[in-house]
């Protein structure tokens, strides 16, 4: 028991959160964002205020919406986590590679309420290939998942819809 941080979870929570340089967020089951972490924000180029309340179709091209809506969905109906490559331009517009984990949240009585979302820049630069990236972010998942890893979860790394550049 944590008597003097009792209260103070949520701030903890946020500071975390947005401590981290991984982009970071939560969105209900109606694909809601319901959290962003700075890093996020900042690849959106958005403040809190202006995300809240939006989905994916709000704030990204109808294809990559689509694609993003198609892993929410694949992860609400089987509770396993998701996992794909993205290539992406970054702030400045310079190529690099995205790697997404999704996984469900559930309330204290294990009911599933929402997603959470990891995005992880992993490689950088003209040179950045989502295939030079692509069995090396296999290798990693499969290693960190051990067992519980199932060939469709990994699914999103072949589809070729969601190879596409961001931004």
């Amino acid at each position: 028991d944590q008597p003097r941080s009792r209260g103070l979870g949520d701030v903890y929570k946020r500071q975390v959160l947005d401590g981290v340089d991984d982009m970071v967020f939560v969105k209900d089951l109606e694909g809601t964002f319901v959290f962003n972490n700075k890093a996020h924000l900042s690849f959106l180029g958005k403040t809190r205020d202006e995300v809240a309340g939006c989905t994916d179709f709000d704030l990204f091209s109808v294809d990559e919406a689509s694609g993003f809506f198609a892993h929410d969905t694949r992860l609400l109906e089987t509770e396993k986590p998701v996992v794909s490559v993205h290539p992406a331009r970054d702030e400045r517009g310079d190529r690099v590679i995205d790697v997404a984990i999704k996984a469900v949240v559930r309330d204290p009585s294990e009911v599933v309420v929402g997603l959470v979302g990891v995005v992880k820049r992993v490689a950088a630069g003209e040179g950045a290939t989502a295939e030079g990236v692509k069995s090396h972010v296999m290798a990693i998942v499969r290693r960190s998942l051990k067992d519980e890893v199932e060939p469709s979860q990994l699914v999103a790394l072949e589809e070729g819809s969601m190879m596409k550049e961001k931004r």
